[in-house]
């Protein structure tokens, strides 16, 4: 068994963290893997429980934020502690069975060119998946734009290559940004559905939110223009930004004005500070063929596609 590292993240989730945490230090425990949880100021009860699972098990390792930080830079808190050639960044309400856990740590043996491997990520209770990317069965293997935010497997070299994740997004499109670096570096981002997270937690995201919406739409159009010609960051932008505003179109009127501004926000932010991209990954990122789907697919197909409520991002 390969050196293998578990990052989780956790901020005031810790019924969700009871249940999704001790089958992964079990396996560690017996594996001789490490697990990373990074507290990101929780004030519930989460500090004391893992406080005593800490006593219990040598191979836990617990981080402590004095501030909510947000999802980069808590999964940079565990990516920089981590020791394992193979690390596995998890979601408090993911649980993954042994055997997945197993098949993950061997990920990059069956995909030696990846930098990351994205599992699929399915709803426990209805058996949805979440990815945004259709497949027909488990040996559906596609290239992908990017994982799931909850669960993703990540080879120790092409991290350090690229870099970490980006700090500045505490919330949204932070999966696609370290993808899209994991790739620029040389390496691909591969998706296996054989790999299966199953997400536990029962909250409604089927409404629109506003906060949510604005950050979604403020990083996907900041990382268009950061990273794709001006062209196609600015064609992918406008659809993404069209189809969340009519997905978002019970928030109108206010709403839908707070989401234009997000949009020209990221625009501006991201033209800033453009990065020239290698001619390999500006053709895989412009690729229509590409999911999941950042705006590189017809208005047309995103609109309808939301209207039937499929799980796009």
């Amino acid at each position: 068994m390969k050196d293998f590292s578990i990052i989780v993240i956790t901020h005031n989730r810790c019924e969700l963290l009871k249940r999704t945490l001790l089958p992964l230090l079990n396996f560690s425990s017996n594996n001789s893997g490490e697990v990373i949880v990074v507290d990101d100021n929780s004030v519930d009860e989460t500090t004391t429980f893992l406080e005593i699972e800490n006593n219990q098990y040598d191979c836990l390792t617990v981080i402590k934020h004095k501030e909510n930080l947000g999802i980069g830079p808590a999964r940079n808190s565990g990516l920089k502690k981590s020791k394992g050639e193979v690390i596995l960044c998890l979601d408090d309400d993911i649980i993954v069975e042994k055997e997945t856990l197993k098949n993950a740590i061997l990920a990059f043996e069956k995909f030696p060119l990846a930098g990351v491997v994205a599992p699929s990520v399915i709803e426990k209770d209805t058996g949805v998946s979440r990815n945004g990317v259709p497949y027909i069965n488990e040996k559906d293997i596609k290239h992908v734009a990017n994982n799931h935010g909850a669960f993703c497997i990540i080879r120790r070299e092409s991290l350090l290559k690229a870099g970490y994740y980006d700090e500045e997004i505490t919330y949204g499109a932070d999966e696609r940004s370290f993808t899209m670096k994991i790739h620029i570096a040389g390496y691909d981002i591969v998706f296996d559905p054989s790999l299966v997270g199953y997400h536990i937690d029962t909250v409604d995201r089927s409404k629109p939110n506003l906060f949510r919406y604005k950050m979604w739409i403020f990083n996907t159009t900041r990382l268009n223009f950061k990273y794709l010609p001006f062209f196609y960051a600015t064609l992918f932008s406008l659809r993404y930004a069209v189809t969340m505003i009519f997905s978002g179109r019970k928030l109108y009127p206010i709403g839908s004005v707070k989401l234009i501004v997000s949009f020209f926000k990221g625009a501006i932010t991201g033209i800033k500070k453009h990065e020239k991209m290698p001619a390999r990954s500006i053709k895989y990122f412009t690729s229509s063929k590409l999911y999941p789907n950042y705006g590189n697919n017809s208005l047309i197909k995103r609109l309808v596609d939301k209207y039937r409520g499929d799980n796009i991002y």
